[in-house]
């Protein structure tokens, strides 16, 4: 049993409107990441954060590096921009451990 040109049209069709379903929840993914590492990172930008001015600047470059990254080309195929890497969180958790210091897939070292 062959497929028709118009059977082939349709499969082709429903190929395309799946690839590009699964491409929009990628980068939705990638976008809501994006999104908890600023959140994760807002006390960074504070009036009374603790952090010297030069380290603030470094997690406010940071920072706008995570608002800049879905324009970037190959979004969302491209690696999250890296956080500083010599600073954390100064603020102790509510368990009293320090939390803050995140990797760039958005993990807590």
């Amino acid at each position: 049993m062959s497929i028709t040109p118009e059977q082939q049209a349709q499969i082709d069709e429903f190929v395309e409107q799946r690839r590009r379903y699964n491409a929009w929840r990628e980068a939705r993914a990638m976008r809501q990441r994006r999104n908890g590492l600023l959140e994760r990172t807002d006390w960074t930008q504070t009036e009374d954060c603790p952090l010297p001015p030069d380290e603030k600047q470094a997690w406010a470059e940071y920072r706008q590096a995570l608002r800049e990254y879905p324009d970037q080309e190959g979004f969302p195929d491209i690696p999250l921009p890296t956080p500083p890497d010599d600073l954390d969180d100064p603020r102790p958790t509510m368990n009293g451990a320090i939390d803050g210091y995140i990797d760039s897939e958005g993990n807590n070292l």
